[in-house]
């Protein structure tokens, strides 16, 4: 748990983040509080620090009263959703929404490399609000030993369009209509500014 031990001044408050580094949640992953109610009464949210070391992924499980927005910013990841754990990459700078009582669990795609993210949760205490899916886990992890086999090899059909941060792609090249690019593959997006 997160420590405002470090410094008060005014409401404004600083701390240092010790990482844990091994799994310490029921869904066998590395959860790391930043903040909850529990430091800050007044908060309806949550924000934690997620470790997926190499080669793990989480057990199924879902959150019956609360939404996830997960954010990694480091590794490989693919959410698997849904009663079938259908593969959701996470793209570059891509926030992914799980809502309330959706099945899910997390990837880690690489054998050598750790996935960090970040969560915010409308569970306010972090963690309380889970609930475990063990009838989905066999599924999970055939479909996550599926998609890093196709990971080792390079990208395939389910991961050519969720490449992870870790992976390099080429730069967008500019079009000729302003406020849009492509990429190699012919997707387009529009820029907003």
């Amino acid at each position: 748990m997160a420590d405002f031990s470090d410094w008060a001044i005014d409401g404004f408050q600083s701390r240092t983040l010790h990482f844990v580094p091994a799994p310490n949640s029921p869904q066998g992953v590395a959860l790391n509080t930043i903040l909850t109610a529990l430091e800050v009464p007044d908060i309806p949210f949550s924000i934690l620090a997620v470790l997926l070391p190499p080669g793990v992924q989480s057990r199924a499980h879902s959150h019956p009263g609360s939404t996830i927005v997960v954010c990694a910013f480091m590794g490989n990841a693919v959410t698997l959703v849904g009663d079938d754990m259908r593969a959701k990459p996470h793209r570059n700078d891509e926030l992914v929404i799980v809502p309330a009582g959706v099945p899910h669990a997390s990837v880690n795609l690489s054998l050598t490399e750790p996935v960090l993210g970040i969560e915010l949760r409308t569970d306010p205490l972090g963690n309380a609000d889970v609930l475990m899916l063990p009838e989905l886990d066999e599924l999970a992890g055939e479909v996550a030993r599926r998609l890093r086999e196709e990971f080792s090899t390079g990208p395939g059909p389910v991961l050519a369009h969720g490449l992870g941060l870790g992976q390099r792609v080429a730069l967008p090249q500019q079009t000729s209509s302003p406020g849009t690019i492509s990429m190699d593959d012919g997707a387009s997006a529009t820029l907003v500014g």
